[in-house]
């Protein structure tokens, strides 16, 4: 609670510094109410306010589920009680599809730790319910939608965006041990959704130009919107280990073990060109392996559909898929073929951030046509 005040005081004065204009003025609000502080949150990270509500959930509970719903219902039911704009909260409700199902703003006051909490979400619609032995006193629902449950609005999550990329680690790449030995690629993190490779399983490929059956194994992963835009990586074995392949004699395998694992070997600099609100474009660098980190810290599975091989580069889409929040990031990227061979430089992306779900394929699709050729994907 000290530390609550601390910062509300700060905020007041103009101290700290806080992830957006509206979560300052909840903060201020909050360091008011003096007599209640122990009924709100303020959570900081790296200095930074990222959160402020009613306490509804544990911070431990919080920090295992890594959900965005539930530091969501903290700050709006606190923006309900307090809406901006000269907005009431049956407009604000109504502006963002906000809707209690069972109870309303004052059963909120009732709730005890002990009552049971779940959500579910289907299509593009959350629901989260309160109950007590058995029985549903708060239930409320609300559109799967990033911008409302993150607070911001479209222009700030592009601001926001490369900053919070610079926030993730930049991994260092490990290599495999061996099937053997037990191993199943846990230290390249393969994430969850690929299965391990072993001498029985992926498909084996012969090199081209060589009698030799040296080849590598697929380890197949899952398809988004089409079925050549997918999440497969591609490893090869050396000295009884698997390791990813980035070779550039394997130009289209390598470049998606590049774009969809933070263990492919080598040191990477994405080159970003962010498309932004009002025609505006934003360009940085940043390390390839630390998008990466920040694609699996958000939570997103990440895909990638090559488009065509070149005599100097790889062109690929990559997909970015969060679909408990709703969005997609969308990068047009071109892979020189000197950065395969070297193992190091730069990867060229153009970046269509936040992109309601809905919205993706008929992007893709205008992506394709604006590229003076019939939608089509290179066939590894």
């Amino acid at each position: 609670m000290l530390m609550l005040l601390m910062v509300c005081c700060m905020a007041a004065a103009g101290q700290v510094r806080f992830r957006t204009a509206e979560l300052q003025r909840l903060a201020e609000i909050v360091g008011k109410d003096s007599a209640n502080q122990h009924r709100y949150v303020i959570h900081q990270t790296d200095s930074i306010v990222d959160h402020v509500g009613i306490r509804l959930f544990p911070d431990e509970m919080k920090r295992v589920a890594k959900a965005a719903v539930l530091p969501f219902l903290e700050r709006y039911f606190l923006q309900l009680r307090h809406p901006s704009l000269g907005r009431t909260p049956a407009q604000m409700m109504r502006d963002d599809g906000f809707r209690f199902e069972r109870g309303d703003m004052q059963t909120i006051e009732q709730l005890r730790d002990s009552d049971a909490f779940s959500y579910n979400f289907e299509l593009r619609r959350y629901r989260a319910s309160w109950s007590r032995n058995g029985k549903e006193l708060l239930a409320v629902s609300f559109p799967k939608q990033y911008e409302l449950l993150a607070g911001v609005n479209k222009i700030e999550a592009e601001e926001l965006l490369e900053g919070d990329i610079r926030t993730s680690p930049k991994t260092t790449p490990t290599t495999s041990p061996s099937p053997s030995e037990g191993g199943e690629l846990s230290s390249l993190n393969i994430p969850a959704m690929h299965s391990p490779p072993s001498e029985g399983s992926g498909e084996v490929i012969p090199s081209e130009g060589s009698g030799e059956v040296t080849g590598f194994l697929i380890l197949p992963g899952v398809p988004y919107i089409d079925k050549r835009i997918n999440s497969d990586l591609y490893v090869e074995k050396r000295d009884s280990t698997y390791r990813l392949i980035v070779d550039v004699r394997h130009p289209a395998e390598s470049a998606a073990n590049m774009l969809l694992s933070r263990f492919a070997p080598g040191d990477y600099t994405l080159c970003v060109d962010q498309t932004c609100y009002g025609y505006k474009r934003k360009k940085y660098e940043v390390q390839l392996r630390q998008w990466l980190s920040f694609c699996m810290e958000s939570g997103c599975d990440v895909y990638c559909g090559i488009e065509e091989v070149t005599e100097k580069e790889v062109k690929a889409s990559v997909f970015v898929v969060n679909q408990a929040e709703g969005y997609n990031h969308v990068l047009y990227v071109e892979v020189p073929l000197t950065t395969i061979d070297n193992q190091k430089g730069p990867v060229h992306a153009r970046l269509d951030c936040y992109i309601p779900m809905h919205n993706v394929a008929g992007l893709f699709a205008k992506e394709k046509k604006k590229r003076n050729k019939e939608p089509k994907i290179y066939e590894k």
